[in-house]
């Protein structure tokens, strides 16, 4: 497995640069119009959830590069509030694990489980300025085309 690699830009803590690529096995040509809209915006819609930048990007017919920039997490989340994180879940809820968290806030927010809200805050707080934690997110299945008869470049 290869390792990731890291660039740092500025003094160590504060940013980290990452290139990021991932291949489709068997060389298929995967990534057509409608495949690389799909991946622009999931790409865009869980780095504004992550907080992390894209520098630049690529995306080819069977691969994609990135090139992101990851701020110090602690420095990052420095001053944010318990309703800073859970507001941060409104970028994410058309997704539908999302949406049943945010209904359990809203649950939590009726009932004045402050405990319950800490947590769901924490775990989105963990989510946040973390590459390895994006390189898992998103849908778990790809959109209806993928592997459809007849698309290519």
């Amino acid at each position: 497995m290869r390792k990731l690699r890291r660039f740092l830009l500025g003094p160590q803590g504060q940013t980290h640069c990452y290139h990021v690529v991932s291949r489709f096995a068997g060389r298929h040509i995967v990534f057509g119009q409608s495949e690389r809209e799909f991946f622009r915006t999931l790409l865009r819609r869980q780095l504004r959830f992550s907080g992390l930048r894209t520098l630049a990007w690529c995306c080819l017919g069977n691969h994609f590069h990135l090139l992101l920039e990851v701020p110090d997490k602690e420095r990052a989340l420095a001053g944010w509030t318990q309703e800073d994180f859970l507001q941060r879940l409104q970028l994410l809820a058309d997704e539908p694990y999302t949406r049943k968290l945010l209904a359990e806030v809203a649950q939590c927010q009726a009932d004045g489980d402050a405990g319950r809200l800490a947590e769901i805050a924490g775990s989105v707080r963990e989510r946040l300025f973390d590459l390895s934690r994006l390189r898992g997110e998103g849908p778990k299945s790809p959109p209806a085309s993928f592997g459809s008869p007849g698309w290519s470049e």
